[in-house]
């Protein structure tokens, strides 16, 4: 079979899926409605349940933002690649883009040749108290780690030290081949020594021994150090997305 671009953005749009889980969800009437928990933009979105909808017809928004509103979550909806017409019906609604996300890819063992040796990570089956607390310093709470543990499949916990202290961590979770890095967290003063390199080749090489083909993370386009980190690291576009949320109406971060 020959791998196309668009079975390549199908396949990670469906690792992100599955490697950050959403605590429900429910198909109403040509919608996906997620319930998040409080687990950020991501569990929380709607989203087309059939993106290749005739015309380019789109279901009855209305329909998804009160299904939303009856879990207590503000109207969220996920426009990924080729979703024009959506994107347009909720901009006339007054709809608002807020972050838009690319998803990163590189194959697996590409990334791995650079983990690095001896006792700079450990992985673990689960998240320990040290990760919990450099989670919770970059704002990724009790929520998240809920997300994390909603995950089946391969996945593990991994932290990173910096001069034998611990000063890193990130989650990651398999899908299809595919491992997803998520909540890659450095110290503010452990940043800029290469710990972020290290944490995500160390996921890398987690996944190769796992069987994954190939490695991929989600960013907001706005995190440029993040995104420069993931360039150095060999990894390239390979799908996009965006939220739009009404205008004045707050939301999580993705």
């Amino acid at each position: 079979m020959t791998i196309t671009t668009e079975l390549v953005t199908e396949a990670l749009y469906r690792a992100l899926e599955h490697s950050w889980p959403a605590a429900a969800v429910i198909e109403v009437s040509g919608w996906i409605v997620r319930e998040g928990k409080g687990g950020g933009n991501r569990v929380s979105a709607a989203s087309l349940a059939d993106p290749g909808l005739p015309g380019g017809e789109v279901p009855d928004i209305d329909l998804a933002e009160d299904r939303m509103s009856g879990l207590g979550q503000s109207p969220l909806f996920m426009i990924r690649t080729g979703e024009d017409p959506l994107d347009e019906a909720l901009d006339r609604r007054g709809y608002r883009i807020v972050d838009p996300v690319v998803i990163l890819t590189a194959p697996a063992s590409r990334v791995a040749v650079r983990e690095p040796p001896g006792p700079d990570v450990s992985f673990c089956d689960a998240a320990m108290p040290i990760q919990a607390r450099i989670w919770a310093e970059g704002g990724i709470g009790a929520a998240r780690l809920a997300v994390m543990r909603r995950t089946t499949g391969p996945r593990v916990w991994i932290l990173g030290r910096t001069a034998g202290r611990p000063a890193g961590a990130v989650f990651a979770a398999m899908h299809d081949g595919i491992a997803m890095a998520h909540a890659l967290e450095v110290r503010e003063g452990a940043r800029r020594r290469g710990l972020g390199a290290s944490l995500m080749a160390a996921v890398a090489g987690w996944a190769v021994r796992n069987g994954a083909r190939s490695l991929a993370v989600a960013v907001t386009r706005e995190n440029t150090g993040a995104c420069e980190l993931y360039r150095t690291l060999g990894l390239v576009p390979g799908a996009r997305y965006h939220y739009r949320r009404k205008a004045g109406e707050k939301g999580e971060r993705r």
